[in-house]
Protein backbone atom coordinates (compact mmCIF):
# COMPACT_ATOMS: atom_id res chain seq x y z
CA UNK A 1 0.00 0.00 0.00
CA UNK A 2 1.14 3.58 -0.55
CA UNK A 3 2.13 5.69 2.48
CA UNK A 4 -0.46 8.25 1.44
CA UNK A 5 -3.30 5.72 1.36
CA UNK A 6 -2.31 4.37 4.74
CA UNK A 7 -2.06 7.82 6.32
CA UNK A 8 -5.34 9.11 4.89
CA UNK A 9 -7.22 5.97 5.93
CA UNK A 10 -5.76 6.14 9.42
CA UNK A 11 -6.70 9.79 9.88
CA UNK A 12 -10.23 9.17 8.65
CA UNK A 13 -10.56 6.29 11.14
CA UNK A 14 -9.93 8.56 14.13
CA UNK A 15 -13.07 9.45 16.11
CA UNK A 16 -14.31 12.91 15.20
CA UNK A 17 -12.15 13.21 12.07
CA UNK A 18 -14.00 13.51 8.78
CA UNK A 19 -12.95 14.29 5.21
CA UNK A 20 -12.94 18.07 5.82
CA UNK A 21 -10.54 17.69 8.74
CA UNK A 22 -8.26 15.39 6.74
CA UNK A 23 -8.10 18.00 3.98
CA UNK A 24 -7.28 20.74 6.48
CA UNK A 25 -4.50 18.61 7.94
CA UNK A 26 -3.05 18.15 4.45
CA UNK A 27 -3.23 21.89 3.83
CA UNK A 28 -1.38 22.59 7.09
CA UNK A 29 1.37 20.19 6.02
CA UNK A 30 1.82 21.73 2.59
CA UNK A 31 -0.23 19.19 0.66
CA UNK A 32 -0.78 15.47 0.36
CA UNK A 33 2.92 14.67 -0.04
CA UNK A 34 3.57 16.43 3.26
CA UNK A 35 0.81 14.45 4.93
CA UNK A 36 2.22 11.16 3.62
CA UNK A 37 5.70 12.01 4.94
CA UNK A 38 4.62 13.26 8.37
CA UNK A 39 5.16 11.20 11.48
CA UNK A 40 2.26 10.00 13.61
CA UNK A 41 3.22 12.52 16.29
CA UNK A 42 3.14 15.39 13.79
CA UNK A 43 -0.22 14.31 12.42
CA UNK A 44 -1.78 14.06 15.87
CA UNK A 45 -0.58 17.55 16.74
CA UNK A 46 -1.98 19.02 13.53
CA UNK A 47 -5.31 17.21 14.01
CA UNK A 48 -5.59 18.71 17.48
CA UNK A 49 -4.70 22.15 16.12
CA UNK A 50 -7.25 22.17 13.29
CA UNK A 51 -10.09 20.19 14.88
CA UNK A 52 -9.73 20.91 18.58
CA UNK A 53 -11.99 18.96 20.88
CA UNK A 54 -14.08 17.59 18.01
CA UNK A 55 -11.34 15.08 17.22
CA UNK A 56 -10.03 12.44 19.59
CA UNK A 57 -6.36 12.40 18.61
CA UNK A 58 -4.45 10.28 21.13
CA UNK A 59 -1.63 7.83 20.52
CA UNK A 60 -3.83 4.96 21.67
CA UNK A 61 -6.57 5.88 19.23
CA UNK A 62 -3.99 6.39 16.48
CA UNK A 63 -2.75 2.82 17.02
CA UNK A 64 -6.31 1.51 16.80
CA UNK A 65 -7.05 3.61 13.70
CA UNK A 66 -3.84 2.37 12.05
CA UNK A 67 -4.88 -1.21 12.70
CA UNK A 68 -8.32 -0.59 11.13
CA UNK A 69 -6.78 1.16 8.11
CA UNK A 70 -4.39 -1.74 7.56
CA UNK A 71 -7.26 -4.24 7.78
CA UNK A 72 -9.36 -2.30 5.27
CA UNK A 73 -6.52 -1.89 2.79
CA UNK A 74 -5.51 -5.55 3.11
CA UNK A 75 -9.11 -6.58 2.44
CA UNK A 76 -9.20 -4.38 -0.64
CA UNK A 77 -5.99 -5.94 -1.98
CA UNK A 78 -7.26 -9.46 -1.24
CA UNK A 79 -10.44 -8.75 -3.20
CA UNK A 80 -8.39 -7.92 -6.29
CA UNK A 81 -9.19 -4.22 -6.13
CA UNK A 82 -6.81 -1.28 -6.01
CA UNK A 83 -7.03 1.96 -4.08
CA UNK A 84 -6.80 5.50 -5.41
CA UNK A 85 -6.26 8.22 -2.84
CA UNK A 86 -6.74 11.95 -3.21
CA UNK A 87 -3.30 13.33 -4.01
CA UNK A 88 -2.28 10.30 -6.09
CA UNK A 89 -1.07 11.16 -9.61
CA UNK A 90 -3.89 9.01 -11.02
CA UNK A 91 -6.60 10.60 -8.86
CA UNK A 92 -9.52 11.82 -11.06
CA UNK A 93 -9.18 15.55 -10.60
CA UNK A 94 -12.76 16.25 -11.68
CA UNK A 95 -13.95 14.88 -8.35
CA UNK A 96 -12.53 17.93 -6.62
CA UNK A 97 -15.45 19.91 -8.05
CA UNK A 98 -17.47 18.27 -5.28
CA UNK A 99 -15.45 20.39 -2.84
CA UNK A 100 -16.22 19.32 0.74
CA UNK A 101 -18.27 16.39 -0.58
CA UNK A 102 -15.34 14.95 -2.56
CA UNK A 103 -14.23 11.47 -1.44
CA UNK A 104 -10.79 10.87 0.03
CA UNK A 105 -10.33 7.57 -1.76
CA UNK A 106 -11.90 5.20 -4.23
CA UNK A 107 -11.51 1.44 -4.38
CA UNK A 108 -11.34 0.26 -7.98
CA UNK A 109 -11.89 -3.06 -9.73
CA UNK A 110 -10.76 -3.01 -13.33
CA UNK A 111 -8.80 -0.38 -15.23
CA UNK A 112 -8.47 2.67 -12.96
CA UNK A 113 -7.10 4.76 -15.83
CA UNK A 114 -10.67 4.97 -17.21
CA UNK A 115 -11.49 7.40 -14.40
CA UNK A 116 -9.20 10.04 -15.89
CA UNK A 117 -11.21 10.10 -19.12
CA UNK A 118 -14.28 12.18 -19.91
CA UNK A 119 -17.61 10.50 -19.38
CA UNK A 120 -21.35 11.05 -19.26
CA UNK A 121 -23.42 9.94 -16.27
CA UNK A 122 -26.61 8.39 -17.67
CA UNK A 123 -29.12 7.97 -14.88
CA UNK A 124 -32.80 7.49 -14.30
CA UNK A 125 -35.64 5.54 -12.82
CA UNK A 126 -35.53 1.86 -11.93
CA UNK A 127 -39.00 1.62 -13.50
CA UNK A 128 -38.91 3.75 -16.65
CA UNK A 129 -41.34 3.65 -19.52
CA UNK A 130 -40.49 1.46 -22.48
CA UNK A 131 -39.59 4.64 -24.36
CA UNK A 132 -37.30 5.82 -21.57
CA UNK A 133 -35.56 2.47 -21.31
CA UNK A 134 -34.96 2.35 -25.06
CA UNK A 135 -33.61 5.91 -25.05
CA UNK A 136 -31.27 5.21 -22.11
CA UNK A 137 -29.79 2.31 -24.07
CA UNK A 138 -29.43 4.46 -27.18
CA UNK A 139 -27.80 7.26 -25.17
CA UNK A 140 -25.27 4.74 -23.82
CA UNK A 141 -24.55 3.46 -27.31
CA UNK A 142 -24.05 6.92 -28.84
CA UNK A 143 -21.96 8.12 -25.91
CA UNK A 144 -19.64 5.14 -26.33
CA UNK A 145 -19.42 5.69 -30.07
CA UNK A 146 -18.42 9.30 -29.38
CA UNK A 147 -15.44 8.04 -27.37
CA UNK A 148 -16.80 9.02 -23.96
CA UNK A 149 -17.17 6.77 -20.94
CA UNK A 150 -20.62 5.84 -19.66
CA UNK A 151 -21.07 6.31 -15.91
CA UNK A 152 -23.92 4.97 -13.80
CA UNK A 153 -24.80 3.34 -10.49
CA UNK A 154 -25.48 -0.06 -12.09
CA UNK A 155 -29.07 0.13 -10.83
CA UNK A 156 -32.08 -1.51 -12.40
CA UNK A 157 -33.79 0.28 -15.26
CA UNK A 158 -32.09 3.22 -16.95
CA UNK A 159 -28.60 2.62 -15.47
CA UNK A 160 -28.42 -0.93 -16.74
CA UNK A 161 -29.85 0.03 -20.13
CA UNK A 162 -27.19 2.72 -20.55
CA UNK A 163 -24.43 0.23 -19.80
CA UNK A 164 -25.95 -2.27 -22.20
CA UNK A 165 -25.75 0.42 -24.87
CA UNK A 166 -22.17 1.21 -23.88
CA UNK A 167 -21.20 -2.42 -24.37
CA UNK A 168 -22.91 -2.48 -27.78
CA UNK A 169 -20.93 0.61 -28.72
CA UNK A 170 -17.64 -0.99 -27.62
CA UNK A 171 -17.17 1.74 -25.05
CA UNK A 172 -15.91 1.72 -21.51
CA UNK A 173 -18.18 1.97 -18.53
CA UNK A 174 -17.77 3.11 -14.93
CA UNK A 175 -20.18 1.71 -12.35
CA UNK A 176 -20.25 3.43 -8.96
CA UNK A 177 -21.32 1.03 -6.22
CA UNK A 178 -23.23 2.01 -3.05
CA UNK A 179 -21.68 -0.74 -0.94
CA UNK A 180 -18.45 -2.71 -0.57
CA UNK A 181 -16.27 -2.90 -3.67
CA UNK A 182 -16.70 -6.68 -3.83
CA UNK A 183 -20.51 -6.62 -3.71
CA UNK A 184 -22.61 -5.98 -6.82
CA UNK A 185 -25.93 -4.27 -6.08
CA UNK A 186 -28.31 -5.50 -7.31
CA UNK A 187 -26.93 -9.04 -7.46
CA UNK A 188 -28.90 -9.48 -10.69
CA UNK A 189 -26.28 -7.28 -12.40
CA UNK A 190 -23.21 -9.38 -11.60
CA UNK A 191 -22.96 -10.53 -15.20
CA UNK A 192 -23.33 -6.96 -16.47
CA UNK A 193 -20.56 -5.85 -14.10
CA UNK A 194 -18.26 -8.57 -15.40
CA UNK A 195 -18.96 -7.52 -18.97
CA UNK A 196 -18.00 -3.95 -18.11
CA UNK A 197 -14.73 -5.19 -16.66
CA UNK A 198 -14.02 -7.42 -19.65
CA UNK A 199 -14.50 -4.41 -21.96
CA UNK A 200 -11.94 -2.30 -20.09
CA UNK A 201 -14.24 -0.48 -17.70
CA UNK A 202 -14.17 -0.38 -13.93
CA UNK A 203 -16.22 -0.60 -10.75
CA UNK A 204 -15.61 1.96 -8.00
CA UNK A 205 -16.68 2.29 -4.38
CA UNK A 206 -15.78 4.19 -1.23
CA UNK A 207 -16.35 1.07 0.86
CA UNK A 208 -13.93 -1.73 1.69
CA UNK A 209 -14.97 -5.40 1.39
CA UNK A 210 -17.26 -6.45 4.23
CA UNK A 211 -19.50 -9.51 3.70
CA UNK A 212 -21.72 -8.65 6.66
CA UNK A 213 -22.17 -4.93 6.02
CA UNK A 214 -25.61 -3.47 5.45
CA UNK A 215 -25.96 -0.78 2.79
CA UNK A 216 -27.84 2.11 4.40
CA UNK A 217 -29.79 4.62 2.34
CA UNK A 218 -27.24 7.39 2.81
CA UNK A 219 -24.64 5.34 0.91
CA UNK A 220 -26.84 5.38 -2.18
CA UNK A 221 -27.00 9.17 -1.89
CA UNK A 222 -23.21 9.32 -1.47
CA UNK A 223 -22.79 7.08 -4.53
CA UNK A 224 -24.90 9.42 -6.62
CA UNK A 225 -22.71 12.47 -5.99
CA UNK A 226 -19.66 10.50 -7.21
CA UNK A 227 -21.46 9.66 -10.46
CA UNK A 228 -22.00 13.37 -11.04
CA UNK A 229 -18.50 14.35 -9.91
CA UNK A 230 -16.80 11.96 -12.32
CA UNK A 231 -18.82 13.17 -15.29
CA UNK A 232 -18.54 15.85 -17.93
CA UNK A 233 -22.34 15.92 -18.01
CA UNK A 234 -25.33 14.26 -16.37
CA UNK A 235 -28.10 12.91 -18.59
CA UNK A 236 -31.46 12.08 -17.00
CA UNK A 237 -33.37 9.50 -19.01
CA UNK A 238 -36.54 9.51 -16.91
CA UNK A 239 -37.25 10.29 -13.27
CA UNK A 240 -39.88 11.45 -10.85
CA UNK A 241 -38.97 14.24 -8.44
CA UNK A 242 -38.61 11.69 -5.63
CA UNK A 243 -36.41 9.13 -7.41
CA UNK A 244 -32.86 8.58 -6.20
CA UNK A 245 -31.60 9.99 -9.49
CA UNK A 246 -32.33 13.45 -8.14
CA UNK A 247 -29.39 13.15 -5.73
CA UNK A 248 -27.01 13.06 -8.70
CA UNK A 249 -28.90 15.94 -10.30
CA UNK A 250 -28.53 18.05 -7.15
CA UNK A 251 -24.80 17.31 -7.00
CA UNK A 252 -24.43 18.32 -10.66
CA UNK A 253 -26.34 21.54 -10.03
CA UNK A 254 -24.08 22.46 -7.10
CA UNK A 255 -20.99 21.86 -9.23
CA UNK A 256 -22.36 23.52 -12.39
CA UNK A 257 -21.99 20.28 -14.32
CA UNK A 258 -24.10 20.31 -17.53
CA UNK A 259 -27.44 18.51 -17.20
CA UNK A 260 -29.69 17.24 -19.95
CA UNK A 261 -33.09 15.54 -19.81
CA UNK A 262 -34.94 13.33 -22.23
CA UNK A 263 -38.11 15.02 -23.45
CA UNK A 264 -41.05 13.69 -25.43
CA UNK A 265 -43.88 15.85 -26.71
CA UNK A 266 -46.52 13.25 -26.01
CA UNK A 267 -49.49 13.85 -23.67
CA UNK A 268 -49.31 10.44 -22.00
CA UNK A 269 -45.55 10.70 -21.43
CA UNK A 270 -45.85 14.25 -20.11
CA UNK A 271 -48.63 13.24 -17.71
CA UNK A 272 -46.64 10.33 -16.28
CA UNK A 273 -45.43 11.07 -12.70
CA UNK A 274 -42.28 9.12 -13.58
CA UNK A 275 -41.21 11.89 -15.99
CA UNK A 276 -41.98 14.84 -13.72
CA UNK A 277 -38.31 15.58 -13.04
CA UNK A 278 -37.64 15.81 -16.78
CA UNK A 279 -40.40 18.35 -17.24
CA UNK A 280 -39.38 20.36 -14.18
CA UNK A 281 -35.66 20.55 -14.84
CA UNK A 282 -35.98 22.03 -18.32
CA UNK A 283 -38.19 24.92 -17.12
CA UNK A 284 -36.28 28.18 -16.50
CA UNK A 285 -36.29 29.10 -12.83
CA UNK A 286 -37.90 25.85 -11.73
CA UNK A 287 -34.73 24.48 -10.16
CA UNK A 288 -31.39 25.68 -8.78
CA UNK A 289 -29.06 26.88 -11.52
CA UNK A 290 -29.74 27.13 -15.26
CA UNK A 291 -32.40 24.91 -16.84
CA UNK A 292 -31.38 21.51 -18.13
CA UNK A 293 -30.98 20.95 -21.86
CA UNK A 294 -34.03 19.34 -23.41
CA UNK A 295 -33.24 16.28 -25.53
CA UNK A 296 -36.23 15.90 -27.83
CA UNK A 297 -34.36 14.77 -30.95
CA UNK A 298 -31.15 12.85 -31.78
CA UNK A 299 -29.72 16.17 -32.94
CA UNK A 300 -30.34 17.69 -29.51
CA UNK A 301 -28.39 14.86 -27.92
CA UNK A 302 -25.46 15.11 -30.31
CA UNK A 303 -25.23 18.89 -29.83
CA UNK A 304 -25.27 18.53 -26.02
CA UNK A 305 -22.68 15.75 -26.18
CA UNK A 306 -20.42 18.02 -28.23
CA UNK A 307 -20.81 20.77 -25.63
CA UNK A 308 -19.79 18.35 -22.88
CA UNK A 309 -16.80 17.12 -24.90
CA UNK A 310 -15.57 20.68 -25.42
CA UNK A 311 -16.06 21.55 -21.75
CA UNK A 312 -14.08 18.46 -20.77
CA UNK A 313 -11.27 19.34 -23.17
CA UNK A 314 -11.89 16.39 -25.48
CA UNK A 315 -11.12 17.15 -29.10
Amino acid sequence: MSPLAQRVHTLASLPGVGPATVRRVAAQLGGWAGLAAASAEQLLLVVQAVAGKRAQATQELWTSATRQADLDLAAVAASGASVLTVGDPAWPRQLERLDRDAPLWLYVRGDASVLAGAGIAIIGSREPTTFGLRCAERFGLRTAEAGLNVISGLALGCDAAAHDGCIQGHGRGIAVLPGPIDRIVPALHRELAERLLEDGGCLVSEYAPDPSADIPAHQFVARDRIQAGLSAGVLLAESSLTDGSMHAIRAAQRCRIPIACLYRDDPAWLANPGTQANRTLIRPGAEEGPPATSLATPGDFQAWLTTCRVAAGVS
